[in-house]
């Protein structure tokens, strides 16, 4: 034994005499207070993350638990029973027993083919009285009056207990589904339901509507790991009632993000416990209820947008009129006389400008809809040589004025 790993897992630390002949006994004179600091040595060598660190603790706690000076034994007549049965042995009284520990009870001297494990319910040092459940028995017959009791699992409450991690936690479960190829309803890929991390991707920008459900308080981690768009869509009848998303608007998770899922079992949708960065669009049109802003797309989401010509009206690309959740700053090369209609989609508190810039032959007129309000109620006058530019600043108080004014020419 040359290795903490090996004298941990290879019986070399185990619950017999220490003697020279085995050297890793617990029991005996000495032998917990020279050992067992070493056995924790062992221990604290090996286990680099949490769960290691409570496997082993647990089993080397079972070890010292089953020494010979710690194993008990119940004189009570027992018969072996069905699981479930509860029982009512009189244990050896004075251990470190406590309710939620799994026994063994088997003949003494042992017969393997006479045995039960039942889970402590309930134990009185002082006098031993104890409550047993039977978990599982193997053998028939009895009652018998010669059995012997060690511990084989150490005690945890789920339902009570706190587990506390104190060391990295590493989620190792993880699945790789091939790029999707197309939108996902009820996505369900291989190995998902052990799975702690999905890493996905898509051939193009796709659309999930629904993941399989899970279970109470299930924990999964979105990781898109392409290079397009991911959308988890908000409440998509496309899904599954119990395999949708619980979001107040979609949720786009961009290229290299993740989100961290949480099942709600009550109301049987996927919770969003992440946020992602807001794209250019829901940062101009004040969208994305989960997201936040990076520098870089509000830098993006500032810079201007070249407005266009429907007829003679001024307007966002596709629209009737300028559409304000589409940009903050805006430019257009006016080449006719030219009306530039009220604004569309108008929050209150949103200010930018519109860059003018004369084409053409020069000469141009601009009206404007009745919602601008410039200052001292002058429309703005086009300057007539080709090349010039001003600048409209804008400021929406509601969404029937939006206060205007017309800067100084250049060129």
């Amino acid at each position: 034994m040359t290795t903490a790993l090996e004298r941990l897992t290879a019986g070399y630390w185990n619950a017999d005499l220490k003697t020279l002949a085995n050297p890793g006994g617990l029991t005996g004179p000495g032998a917990v207070r020279l050992n067992w600091p070493l056995v924790l040595a062992d221990i604290a060598e090996v286990a680099e993350d949490a769960g290691a660190a409570a496997v082993l603790t647990a089993a080397m706690a079972a070890q010292f638990a089953n020494s010979p000076a710690t194993i008990g034994a119940s004189a009570t007549p027992m018969s072996i029973s069905a699981a479930g049965t509860v029982l009512n042995p009189v244990l050896t009284a004075g251990k470190s027993w406590v309710p939620g520990m799994q026994l063994l009870f088997p003949r003494d001297p042992p017969n393997q083919a006479t045995r039960f494990v039942a889970r402590l319910d309930a134990y009185d040092p002082v006098t031993g009285a104890s409550t047993v459940t039977v978990a599982a028995s193997e053998g028939a017959g009895g009652p018998f009056n010669d059995w012997s009791v060690s511990v084989t699992a150490p005690p945890m409450n789920t339902a009570t207990d706190t587990f506390t991690v104190t060391k990295n936690l590493r989620l190792t479960g993880e699945i790789a589904p091939a790029a999707l190829t197309a939108d996902q309803n009820d996505w369900n890929p291989a190995g998902l339901a052990a799975a702690a991390v999905i890493k996905a991707s898509g051939t193009a920008d796709r659309t999930i509507t629904g993941l399989a459900a899970g279970g109470l308080g299930e924990l999964k981690i979105l990781e898109n790991t392409g290079a397009y768009n991911l959308t988890l869509a908000a409440q998509s009848a496309a899904s599954a009632a119990a395999n949708r998303f619980d979001l107040a608007t979609d949720l786009v998770v961009r290229a290299k993000q993740l989100v961290l899922l949480k099942y709600d079992s009550a109301a049987s949708r996927w919770r969003v416990l992440g946020v992602t960065a807001a794209t250019v669009a829901e940062i101009r049109s004040g969208g994305g209820a989960h997201a936040f802003m990076t520098p870089a797309e509000m830098y993006a989401a500032l810079a201007e947008v070249a407005l266009a010509y429907s007829g003679a009206n001024i307007v966002t690309a596709g629209d009737a009129a300028p559409d304000l959740s589409k940009f903050y700053n805006a430019a257009i090369t006016i080449t006719q006389n030219s009306t530039l209609p009220n604004p569309t989609n108008a929050p209150p508190g949103k200010s930018g400008r519109i860059r003018f810039t004369v084409g053409g032959a020069g000469g141009y007129t601009l009206a404007c809809g009745g919602n601008w309000d410039f200052e001292d109620n002058l429309a703005p006058t086009i300057p007539s040589s080709v090349g010039a530019v001003f600048y409209l600043d804008y400021d929406v108080v509601s969404a029937s004025i939006v206060r205007a004014r017309v800067s100084r020419v250049w060129g």
